[in-house]
């Protein structure tokens, strides 16, 4: 499917058979928000981070939703960026 033009990737999950489908923009369609380039790296480990924490917690509006998914782009950066400096 198709990934709606905000979104840099989505995970389509199975929690209970422990699988996930993580689907990312490819790099011609990617238009880079707030001067960020795209870092395929960080979509992944954010789209692990909704299967961990679940897609969306008992949230109740899309200002929460949307804080949400900011928090799972911070930890994601982070992450990453903690990895590539270990190496």
């Amino acid at each position: 499917g198709e990934l709606e033009e905000w979104v840099d990737g989505q995970v389509l999950d199975r929690q209970c058979q422990e699988h996930a489908l993580i689907l990312i923009k490819r790099p011609d369609e990617y238009k880079a928000l707030e001067g960020r380039e795209q870092d395929i790296e960080e979509t992944i480990v954010h789209e692990l981070l909704h299967v961990v924490f679940g897609l969306y917690p008992d949230i109740s509006g899309r200002l929460q939703e949307k804080v949400f998914d900011q928090s799972m782009d911070r930890v994601a950066r982070t992450l990453v960026r903690l990895s590539r400096w270990a190496a």
